[in-house]
């Protein structure tokens, strides 16, 4: 199904919070400092060690309907300096997780469209266990819209479902394939380094694994089946210019 619309732009800062008492927990990889809000919504600002800032905010809470935590992940992506700074960020992160080992989840955000096939071979090579992709499609107007694609069988971008979107919208609004621009999945944390030093890649996001980590710290004893919801951020690349991300 096509998305005409980009993710909500978020900004770092924005997630509200409540008037409880702060108090900082620290990690070996980030520190987290936090307000412990009503209604056991949390709101957390996450800081990579390094040369880097603050990078990133997220807030969480339960859902009612079935009591399982979902996590919101902001960030700023409004500008090329906010998008590189987080960008670096994830990469510092990487490295840590590298020598911690274990499986990392990972949404890997490429520099331009990569085509599919390509992808293909790309996600076998990098060792990443495929999730779900996102293909960037464009209208004879040049309209944006992204085709959301979920592995099947072992193949990681299956074209028999790529190919029964596009006919969706044949022969009214027809859609161009320019490529897929994010994927997201699992790898192990061994190869993090080598996928965020990839030339084709602008950012391997490890942000959800850090909040599941900082939500177990904190006692969540399902921290782990959390819903993380990091926006990508290709939409935002495009707006500012592809050109500044190469």
């Amino acid at each position: 199904m096509a998305c005409a619309s980009p993710p909500d732009r978020c900004t770092a800062g924005t997630a509200s919070r409540c008037d409880a008492p702060s108090r900082s927990v620290a990690h070996d990889n980030f520190a987290v400092s936090d307000k412990e809000p009503r209604r056991r919504r949390r709101t957390a600002t996450i800081t990579a060690r390094g040369p880097t800032r603050p990078y990133t905010n997220y807030t969480a809470a339960r859902i009612p309907d079935h009591g399982r935590l979902e996590a919101s992940v902001r960030y700023d992506n409004g500008s090329v300096t906010g998008l590189r700074a987080y960008a670096a960020a994830n990469q510092f992160l990487a490295s840590q997780f590298a020598r911690a080992g274990g499986t990392v989840e990972v949404q890997v955000t490429f520099r331009t469209p990569m085509a599919p096939d390509a992808f293909r071979a790309w996600a076998t090579n990098a060792g990443l266990t495929v999730q779900a992709a996102d293909i960037r499609t464009v209208n004879a107007k040049g309209r944006r819209s992204t085709l959301a694609v979920f592995p099947r069988g072992g193949d990681p971008l299956p074209q028999t479902i790529i190919d029964r979107q596009l006919a969706r919208h044949q022969p009214a609004d027809p859609l161009t394939v320019q490529g897929v621009v994010d994927a997201r999945g699992t790898v192990d944390a061994a190869r993090l380094p080598g996928i965020a030093a990839d030339a084709k890649v602008f950012m391997a996001d490890v942000t959800a694994t850090v909040v599941r980590s900082d939500l177990a710290s904190e006692g969540e004893v399902d921290a782990a089946q959390t819903l993380v919801q990091v926006p990508p951020p290709f939409w935002a690349m495009e707006d500012l210019g592809l050109v500044n991300f190469r």
